[in-house]
Order: structure tokens, then sequence, then C-alpha cells
């Protein structure tokens, strides 16, 4: 919270305050794939357009046996925020370099917030008024487009669960490139009234019987600066490679290992059409079952539903009026920052000396500068 000016403050309300909007939030709304990449495992940041998903293996998930699969528990560091590490001043930078290859006229003029999934659902959950941790958001104004920036503590963490272990597998890595690391999407859609762009990390594609398109895997001399079109002078340089598939939606998987998690929340936000959760039977350490489904027919059922009863989240809060109250305060959200002095602020969600969580909204000291001059000479009318 170093950025935060403690003497402005521009929004503070009590989280259960939150009012709902009075417009239906819907999946069956505007939707679009704006693109891909992958980080490669190189020391100086480094994305391949379209990039190289996983492929979900069905061969292995269909025969699984009567004895199951034993997985080891994950080990070593993983990434929870690989953006923090590889663009960790300008997060959305690599964003903006995929879509000066792939979509170099594409205009956000009317784009209300760019955000990724994560911090769009931490902030359903504070309007919707589910008790989480304490964490801090960078907003930043580009013309009337709000940039939420997540502000991670660790990009990686240790992890002694199942997940990063299932998802090795069931998927198997592209054979054209071995040193890929995570594979981002880049999507648009509307959330009630507001127009969203959402960074979402995928775990995997199923291949069909179509091939969708793909580029030449990359050699040393094609790496380019994101296109002619942006010249990069700001600190951490992301170079650019082209290779990779351009997998539709409807062949994107989300993976769990755990078939309680039953991840309809998540998969929501990412517009995720397909799932697979594993079983795990603690007592022989084994995935017994897999379970496989297309979620996007259960999308418009679960978001005009109810949610299930938990300790935090009881069960007279229907989805759709959490829904709607991300919606509320996002737009609060926005409408604070156009207040500071050069359109950029701290958020910091924290429970004050009453116990109740708070959302506070500080000027920033210093302009966050989420992209650069370039990017928003280039995207922004």
């Amino acid at each position: 919270m170093t950025n935060a000016n403690k003497d402005r403050i521009v929004l503070r309300l009590v989280t259960k305050n939150i009012q709902q909007s009075q417009t239906l939030v819907t999946s069956k709304d505007h939707f679009d794939f704006w693109g891909s990449y992958t980080f490669a495992k190189t020391y100086s940041p480094l994305i391949i357009v379209p990039g190289y998903p996983p492929r979900f293996d069905e061969h292995k998930a269909r025969n699984i046996g009567p004895d199951g699969w034993r997985i080891r528990p994950d080990s070593g560091k993983h990434w929870v925020d690989e953006h923090a590490a590889k663009a960790q001043i300008q997060q959305f930078k690599p964003l903006f370099q995929m879509l000066a290859v792939l979509f170099p006229n594409a205009k956000l003029n009317n784009i209300h917030i760019v955000i990724n999934r994560s911090s769009l659902m931490s902030l359903h959950k504070v309007a919707k008024g589910e008790v989480t941790q304490d964490f801090n958001l960078d907003l930043d104004l580009v013309g009337n487009t709000l940039f939420v920036g997540r502000k991670s503590r660790h990009a990686k963490v240790t992890s002694n669960a199942y997940g990063h272990n299932f998802e090795a597998q069931f998927t198997v890595p592209d054979p054209d490139f071995d040193d890929a690391e995570g594979y981002y999407r880049v999507i648009r859609y509307t959330l009630g009234d507001l127009e969203l762009v959402v960074r979402i990390e995928a775990d995997a594609y199923m291949a069909t019987s179509r091939d969708p398109p793909t580029f030449p895997a990359p050699i040393a001399d094609e790496i380019i600066d994101a296109a002619p079109a942006i010249m990069q002078n700001g600190p951490q340089q992301t170079k650019v490679v082209l290779g990779g598939k351009m997998i539709p939606q409807d062949q994107i998987i989300e993976l769990k290992s755990n078939d309680k998690s039953k991840p309809k929340e998540q998969m929501w936000f990412g517009r995720t059409p397909n799932s697979c959760c594993g079983s795990f039977q603690n007592e022989l350490k084994r995935f017994k079952d897999l379970e496989k489904e297309k979620a996007k027919r259960d999308f418009e059922k679960w978001e005009s539903g109810f949610a299930e009863a938990t300790d935090d989240f009881s069960n007279d809060m229907d989805i759709q009026k959490g829904l709607q109250k991300l919606v509320s305060l996002l737009k609060m959200l926005r409408e604070a920052t156009k207040k500071t002095a050069e359109g950029s602020a701290v958020m910091v969600y924290a429970e004050d000396e009453n116990k109740q969580r708070i959302l506070t909204v500080y000027e920033a000291k210093e302009k966050i500068g989420v992209v650069p001059k370039e990017i928003e000479k280039m995207f922004w009318d």
C-alpha cells in the first residue's frame, strides 16, 4: 500500500451495504474471444502468440481403470501470478502485445473495465458479502477504461495439494514447443450494463477433428517487439514470438483435482464451457473417477439460481443478486478513480477496528501507468 495517499480517500464503504444494480446479468449477452498467448521459460519476458496450450488427454481420462491413478501431491513452487514476476510494473502489457500482433486495429474506447479473472472473482466475493482475506488492487484509468491490477505478495507459492500434478497427469504438452509456461486467453463480454475485457489462465484444450489455425513453431529470428506498431521504450520489455494455435472457446476445458469444488463460478467468469473434475479416494491415495461435463449449458441455470449455504454466505442471497452487486461495485470503483487528480488509485479491502469489512479507495501518490503511452495511442482514440 506504499503508493496509497492515506490523506486522500475517494471512496470508503462497508461492503455489506453494497446495493445491487438494476440490470440483469446473464451469460447470454455479448461475448468475444480476442486472442491468447503463452509465457516462455526464459530469463527475459517473452510471450508466444497465439500460444501453446496443453492438450487434454481424452484417451487417458477414458481409460482410468478400476484402480484409478496414483498421483503424487504437488511439490516445489508454482505460479499464482506469473504476470507479477514477468510484467511486474505493467501487468497488462503482454495482453496488448498480443493484440498488436493479432488485432492491431482493435479499439477499447467502449470498454469499461479491464481485469483478470482472479481479481474479478475476489471483487465478486466482496460484493456478495463473503468474508475473504485482505487484499489490495491498483486502479488506473486510460480514457474511460478502468484497469484493475492485482497486487500479489508472492508470484510463486508452495502447495501440497494435487492440482498441478493432476493437470500434468491428464494433459499433453504441445510437441512443437516444450518450454511453455502459463497459457492465457483474453475475452470480452457484457456484465450487466458494463463491457469487460477479462484475462484468464486456461488449463487445456480438447482436440477435435477440425484443426485450429496454426502458426509455425517459433525460431530465434522470429522474435519481434510486438509488431512495429508498438515501440518499446518502457521498463520490462516483452518480446513476442509468433507460434501456436488459435483455439476456439468451445474447446477450452477446466481441470480440477477435487470434484467437490465444482468450479461453476470460476468457469462462468472465464466463460469456460467444459470441465473435468477428479474424485480423490483419500484412503487409497488414488483418483478413482473423473467427471467430465459441458458446463456452458448450466451457466444460465447457475446465474439465475441460488447459492448453497456456507459458513460465510447464507442461502438467502441468490446468485443473480450477488452478480448485480458486483456490477455496482465495479461502477463505484470506476467513478472513485475518476475523482483522483491523475486517474490513479489504490483499493484496500480489510477489517476495521469494529470488525467490519471495509473497502477503501485512496488516491495514488504517483500515477500507476498501467500501459505505456504507445499502447494508449494505438488502442484508444
